[in-house]
């Protein structure tokens, strides 16, 4: 996990990414907190390669009237 993705995560206050903050190693979570961890990596690899997609559709296709950066909050249901 990046740092960016590490500063987003602990912006949400995802208690495996707080705690590995805390104690600055994966050796002190236990199995279900690396578990944890390890989803939210992949949970964020998953969002990333949405948006790469949807960027690289609106590369090949006219953008609308709309900015990219509201297409993209629509895309995933943010205001």
């Amino acid at each position: 996990m990046n740092q960016r993705i590490k500063e987003l995560a602990e912006q949400a206050k995802l208690n495996p990414v707080l705690l590995l903050q805390h104690w600055g190693t994966n050796d002190a979570l236990t199995d279900s907190e690396q578990e944890s961890l390890e989803r939210i990596e992949k949970f964020a690899e998953l969002i990333v390669r949405e948006c790469a997609q949807f960027i690289f559709v609106l590369d090949a296709e006219p953008v609308s009237h709309k900015s990219a950066a509201r297409m993209l909050q629509e895309h995933f249901g943010v205001k």
